[in-house]
């Protein structure tokens, strides 16, 4: 008899955010960042409910920010 898999539940918000919730209950959110090479990258932005989701949008916002400035310094 196959063993019971614990399945993680993940919500979308369309503009980039996850929010997961693991089967003990525990809360994550996450962004999403997918640059040209379109490679999925994540990146923990706290602990739901701990960081709300509009902090989560600002967390986001600035790191896709720090991003493009790091590019533009490199010169790519």
């Amino acid at each position: 008899m196959p063993e019971c898999i614990a399945l993680i539940d993940t919500f979308f918000d369309g503009t980039g955010l996850e929010l997961r919730i693991w089967p003990d209950g525990s809360q994550m959110v996450f962004a999403l960042h997918t640059p040209q090479l379109q490679v999925r990258n994540m990146t923990s932005l706290g602990i739901y409910p701990e960081v709300s989701l509009a902090e989560a949008r600002e967390k986001r916002a600035d790191s896709i920010t720090r991003y493009r400035s790091c590019r533009v310094e490199v010169g790519r």
